[in-house]
């Protein structure tokens, strides 16, 4: 299809690139379709071959024009989620239409929370290198070693909790004096989030939110390790749908 354009009309590599990336994106026989991902070094390598086939031999796929052409394009890089392919869009609409709307009915902004956990890769190095041109330059394994962070922020972003850190030691000598964090620190042996430490701390929470006679809704992804918990005076957990956090949870958007 590309070939016949070039050969009736008088094109640029930048107008092939802009239908190439339509084509990409919408045409149901293409990459874009099947969930595959388009990375910057393949736009590069695409914008050279059509300017070659242009016979456009002093063009330069160089950042800097591929930085301006995604500006004038209005195209932008973003982190792919397995999650959203298996999600099912009528179960968004449902949960904004029912569940959402009645939480903002009942709850003003400043109490209605989203709670999310995120890894901390703590040890691992940067994948790049001062080097000077044609050394070699060989990196090492990475660090699998991390921490677990519980963050929670409400709706209209004037209230953080402290956030909660899960490391695999009780009382490693790192956190001697982690009192004097801002932070509440527990432990499994995988670093991980469990039902006990989810159970432990919203009742911390739940407590805290009842000193201070106040009723909020708290959004969850449904984690295995996010239970119902009872017997919660202050805290209405709210569950979001499966495989739904890339599209619904604020906290996973970042």
């Amino acid at each position: 299809m590309l070939k016949s354009v070039i050969k009736k009309e008088n094109v640029s590599a930048c107008h092939l690139m802009r239908m190439w990336i339509r084509l990409f994106c919408h045409g149901k026989k293409y990459a874009r379709s099947q969930n595959a991902p388009i990375s910057w070094n393949v736009l590069k390598e695409k914008s050279l071959e059509f300017a070659n086939e242009l016979g456009e031999s002093s063009f330069v796929a160089s950042n800097g024009w591929l930085q301006r052409f995604n500006s004038r394009h209005n195209l932008s890089f973003k982190k792919l989620c397995g999650e959203a392919a298996d999600f099912d869009s009528s179960s968004l609409k449902e949960w904004k239409d029912v569940v959402l709307r009645d939480i903002l009915e009942r709850y003003e902004s400043a109490n209605v929370f989203n709670v999310d956990e995120c890894g901390l890769f703590y040890r691992i190095l940067p994948d790049r290198t001062l080097c000077f041109k044609g050394e070699k330059c060989v990196g090492g394994k990475k660090s699998k070693e991390r921490l677990t962070m519980l963050l929670v922020a409400n709706m209209d972003g004037s209230e953080k909790i402290i956030p909660l850190v899960i490391g695999k030691f009780l009382k490693p000598r790192c956190m001697k004096n982690c009192k004097s964090l801002p932070l509440f620190y527990d432990a499994n042996s995988k670093a991980w989030m469990t039902v006990d430490i989810w159970e432990k701390t919203l009742r911390r929470w739940d407590l805290n939110f009842s000193k201070q006679k106040r009723k909020v809704a708290l959004i969850a992804d449904n984690c295995t390790a996010h239970c119902t918990v009872d017997g919660l005076k202050s805290i209405e957990l709210v569950f979001l749908p499966p495989n739904s956090t890339c599209v619904l949870q604020p906290l996973d958007q970042a």
